[in-house]
């Protein structure tokens, strides 16, 4: 219980943070997203120092979380920060109208619950999201260590940096999944940011952040570990500050702008293309002023001081800076890849992709395009004709968001046409990134979880564009949103909120619900056929007793389940440490090689549903 309860100090930290933003800045919105920044940031650069000297440990976390809460807890007493927040929150209930007050409130009170009632068991999570934490806790340091996985290295860390502190203190990934929650939670301040300084009113900031909280991918990512939302969050955090700093040039506002476009980046690669328009429109803004220029070039050194520490660990690692992130760029641009690319994204929203005859037409339109399919540099996941999906999925990988992605093709061609004013260069911004993306993106099968951060910049459009429709269409179209959201939030297909009888009966799979089961069961929803095996591989590892557990594994095996299941069969928990095959990409750092496994988990074989797990006394 003590450990739950000292689990929760960072997210503690994080909400007195808010508090005395909000008090400390004219604008509250402003000062949630600062505090976002600033909280994200002081843990990042003291995990970086402590990897140093090796001092990531219970103790030394303990202390700086302490630490921060104290100073929080002086400035609120001192600033009389506890009556502002009242009526603070008094203002913004009566903000809201009272059907989506409470709906509002059964949204994000739903996402926490799912967060908090399962573990993470998305793919990622278990096979290098989850298990490099484990890995940093184990070594007490970030250091690159010896890997089959290369993504466990090569993936941007601050994800998973922020998911250390929680499991660290906790002793448990209980809360793990909130990272995501609270970036969930602040790209809705973050849009509704935007749309303010867009010149909406509080009707366009309320549809805007209906907008973005009801797509489906959104919904299904707030209560995994997956790094979209926090993404988002520091994208929006990032625009939201150069619109600031265009219109009130100054350094401190450069300096925002700088950091959050950092954090962005440090969270997920697909930061990149998602601010490159607003980067080129700050490049241009700083050509023609002096004044600009240099406070421009002061956020470019702080957004590359931000990614030096990971790209020296990659260095350190694989002798490239980019490590394993190089297979989504694509490596034969042209117009031709970029319709293709375009359509993609745009089609893969849509229940259209569930159809067999309609994947064959769209191949067909790609040759007519002369753009093979074969071509590893344009689709190197695979051909996307035999890429079979269902006409609808609430899976937080493969999840359409039909609704929302037609109203926002509806509403470029109203644009496109006139019938919709819009701020020009906002809404130039917003299709620029768009194109970006489908430029030096490849398609992969799962790329929707990675539009959450277009959804979040084109949000502030929608909800300036629905303030303008009659008050009719306005409430027909609030109804279809909100009723659009409930498959999501509770017939999630690996994290359901509903009992597991209706979800057998609507899915047809084996997917075990949080009420009444086991909690080491929920981590193989997504792939319930492997769930006994792992248990009984776990079961005779616990009763070898090893000191050192090797594992190996193919590039996507699933390493994490093994961690928690062994957690909760062996006290103290023995070392883990990957032992390469002999088509393993090799890495510089030793610092396991001489270690010797008592036990070996194997599973080497590239598909896992087939293969099964077995344990290896060498």
């Amino acid at each position: 219980m003590f450990s739950k309860i000292v689990a929760v100090l960072p997210f503690l930290c994080l909400l007195l943070s808010c508090f005395l933003g909000m008090q400390r800045c004219k604008s509250c919105l402003e000062g949630i997203l600062k505090a976002g920044i600033i909280w994200t940031l002081s843990s990042f650069v003291y995990l970086l120092l402590c990897s140093v000297q090796s001092l990531i440990t219970f103790t030394s976390l303990l202390a700086f979380w302490g630490c921060y809460i104290i100073i929080c807890c002086v400035f609120i007493c001192r600033q009389k920060t506890l009556l502002f927040l009242w009526r603070t929150a008094g203002n913004l209930w009566k903000l809201f109208p009272s059907h989506i007050r409470y709906f509002f409130i059964v949204l994000f009170i739903g996402t926490l619950l799912t967060a908090l009632l399962y573990p993470p068991n998305n793919w990622d999570a278990m096979t290098y999201n989850m298990p490099r934490v484990m890995h940093w806790i184990q070594n007490m340091t970030l250091a690159p260590y010896i890997t089959s996985i290369d993504r466990q290295i090569g993936m941007a860390p601050l994800q998973s940096m922020l998911i250390l502190s929680p499991v660290l203190l906790g002793k448990t990934d209980f809360f793990a999944p909130l990272v995501q929650w609270f970036g969930y939670i602040g790209t809705c301040l973050a849009v509704a940011r935007i749309c303010v300084q867009l010149g909406g009113n509080k009707k366009a900031c309320l549809y805007s952040v209906m907008f973005f909280a009801t797509v489906p991918m959104c919904i299904l990512q707030a209560s995994n570990t997956e790094s979209g939302h926090v993404v988002g969050f520091f994208i929006c955090c990032f625009v939201s500050f150069f619109l600031q700093w265009k219109n009130e040039p100054c350094l401190r506002h450069a300096v925002w702008s700088g950091l959050a476009l950092g954090l962005a980046i440090s969270s997920k690669g697909s930061a990149y293309p998602f601010a490159a328009a607003t980067v080129l429109i700050m490049g241009f803004l700083c050509l023609r002023s002096k004044k600009r220029f240099m406070q421009g070039c002061v956020a470019a050194v702080v957004v590359i001081a931000l990614q030096i520490p990971a790209l020296m660990r990659n260095l350190e690692a694989y002798d490239s800076l980019f490590a394993s992130a190089e297979q989504n760029i694509n490596k034969a641009v042209s117009v031709k890849t970029f319709v293709a690319a375009a359509s993609a994204n745009f089609l893969m929203n849509l229940p259209v992709m569930g159809s067999s005859a309609f994947r064959q037409a769209y191949a067909d339109f790609l040759e007519r395009l002369d753009v093979r399919m074969d071509d590893s540099r344009i689709y190197p996941w695979g051909n996307p004709r035999d890429n079979v999906r269902k006409f609808y999925s609430t899976e937080d990988s493969r999840a359409q968001n039909p609704l929302h992605a037609l109203l926002l093709a509806g509403l470029l061609l109203a644009v496109l046409l006139r019938r919709v004013p819009l701020p020009p260069l906002y809404t130039g911004m917003v299709v620029a990134t768009f194109m970006l993306f489908s430029v030096f993106l490849v398609w992969f099968p799962h790329i929707t979880r990675i539009h959450m951060g277009l959804y979040a910049l084109a949000a502030p459009c929608a909800g300036l564009a629905a303030e303008r429709l009659r008050q009719r269409w306005r409430t027909g179209l609030l109804v279809v949103l909100l009723i659009g959201a409930l498959p999501p939030l509770l017939l999630n297909q690996t994290r359901p909120l509903l009992p597991e009888q209706a979800v057998h009966l609507i899915w047809k799979r084996d997917i075990r619900g949080c009420w009444g089961n086991p909690r080491e069961q929920l981590y193989f929803n997504s792939r319930p056929e492997i769930r006994d095996a792992y248990i009984a591989a776990a079961d005779d590892i616990a009763s070898a007793r090893p000191a050192v557990v090797g594992v190996r594994l193919w590039q996507d095996g699933w390493e994490y389940p093994l961690w928690e299941l062994l957690r909760n069969r062996m006290e103290p928990l023995p070392r883990i440490v990957h032992v390469l095959g002999e088509n393993d990409r090799p890495i510089r750092a030793m610092r396991e090689s001489e270690q010797t496994p008592d036990v070996i988990f194997e599973l080497p074989e590239t598909n896992m549903l087939k293969t099964q797990p077995r344990v290896i006394v060498p």
